[in-house]
């Protein structure tokens, strides 16, 4: 496809921005994510880089924030300002020790992140705040408000939110 002449390596996710049906970011396994226009299919912008192949990107609800996460050797889900493009507003620690996609979701407003984990014996699913002053000066590494215990030597690698009512579904 025309995208994988323009952006280095297999794509390995996309996110549609929800507040604009043309827009939507890819990821590639190179680690890039790039934004792109469906009316010209080329990157509209480049706006980062992980540290290993991208596996999850997902918008927040008024499209300007994308958050994206990677593959083994990247414990880092980022969180990107969209209107300013290449500007990281803060990353949330999480281990990712397995070649599994360990996944993320933000609940209906935005507030709590929720993601799995791989830590050692014990698999989490974690959760962040992300309502909060942003520094754009200073690369913050937000810590989890809380941690569920699945209770079980395996990790938790799906979280999912369900939008109209306060459960949480995890997978390992």
């Amino acid at each position: 496809s025309r995208m994988n002449r323009t952006q280095s390596g297999i794509i390995s996710a996309i996110a549609f921005n929800p507040q604009s049906r043309d827009t939507f970011a890819c990821g590639s396994y190179r680690s890039s994510i790039a934004l792109y226009s469906e009316s010209c299919r080329e990157p509209v912008a480049y706006i980062g880089r992980q540290r290993s192949g991208v596996t999850q990107l997902q918008f927040s609800s008024d499209g300007q924030r994308l958050f994206s996460g990677a593959r083994r050797g990247d414990h880092f889900i980022h969180c990107w300002d969209v209107r300013r493009m290449n500007q990281k507003l803060c990353s949330f620690w999480r281990l990712v020790s397995t070649n599994q996609r360990i996944t993320f979701d933000l609940d209906p407003t935005d507030r709590y992140l929720f993601t799995g984990s791989s830590e050692v014996n014990n698999g989490n699913c974690l959760i962040f705040d992300t309502n909060y002053h942003f520094n754009v000066n200073d690369s913050l590494i937000v810590e989890p408000v809380t941690r569920i215990s699945n209770n079980s030597p395996s990790p938790i690698t799906c979280v999912s939110l369900y939008n109209t009512s306060p459960l949480l579904a995890t997978g390992s």
